[in-house]
């Protein structure tokens, strides 16, 4: 079964989980929390209370939230993101965060992705070509934080390096995300061995899939935050997974 090739997330330590939770109480951070809501909200990190809870403030987007819920949380201190799944209660005038969970460090490199295993279901819906308009349904291969690659299937358009696609990507039951990008690597395969560049051809023959690897384009703070968050669920989907068939 395939596996996480490079870990986009780290596990942080637990002595150095509870040192940078103090620090950011110390410089007020901000969190980004992805709860029950559509949108995510935000809270400011005020004061740690032995090593198991943050307390923190609310701010003008998260003063409608009042119900206990499981959360991801995200924040930036020193320049690194970090992320967790834990669990945010109400007091008076205080939101809770639960600190006693597995906290992890993205890993900002290029290189770094997951290589999605056949049991998830990771797909690219190709829906637009320059001027054209097509409904071609792609496997997912493989996502990172800037892209992904795909698989184009028997009678699927053939793009070439620089073309931009518009479409939608799907992970599992999650809500899709609309995408533009822009192909960055092009291969052609015929029976497992790649074969020559035929841009020529519109379409692919019956004898043909197509590798390509897609960098997205137009990301805004929202939308990689919620990428982010998938990126961590799906990781840990595919831990579990390993883990179960080992």
């Amino acid at each position: 079964m395939a596996t996480v090739k490079k870990d986009i997330f780290k596990k942080v330590g637990v002595s150095e989980r509870k040192t940078l939770f103090r620090e950011m109480a110390k410089t007020r951070d901000i969190l980004t929390i992805k709860g029950e809501a559509e949108e995510p909200f935000h809270l400011i990190s005020i004061q740690v209370e032995k090593d198991e809870f943050l307390m923190c403030h609310h701010t003008a987007d998260s003063k409608n939230q009042v119900m206990p819920q499981t959360v991801v949380a995200n924040f930036t201190h020193e320049n690194d993101r970090y992320f967790c799944r834990t669990d945010l209660t109400f007091n008076l005038n205080w939101a809770i965060i639960k600190l006693d969970v597995d906290l992890f460090k993205l890993q900002r490199r290029a290189s770094a992705r997951i290589e999605i295993p056949e049991e998830i279901n990771a797909e690219f819906i190709l829906k637009q070509l320059g001027p054209s308009k097509y409904d071609v349904l792609c496997k997912v291969k493989d996502v990172s934080t800037g892209g992904i690659k795909a698989e184009l299937p028997i009678g699927a358009p053939t793009l070439k390096i620089g073309d931009k696609v518009q479409g939608t990507l799907r992970f599992g039951n999650r809500r899709p995300f609309d995408f533009e990008m822009e192909a960055r690597f092009v291969q052609k395969i015929a029976t497992g061995e790649v074969i020559e560049e035929q841009t020529s051809v519109p379409f692919l023959p019956s004898n043909q899939v197509q590798i390509v690897g897609f960098q997205f384009l137009k990301m805004d703070s929202v939308i990689e935050s919620r990428m982010l968050t998938i990126l961590m669920d799906i990781q840990r989907e595919i831990y579990v997974k390993t883990v179960k068939k080992r």
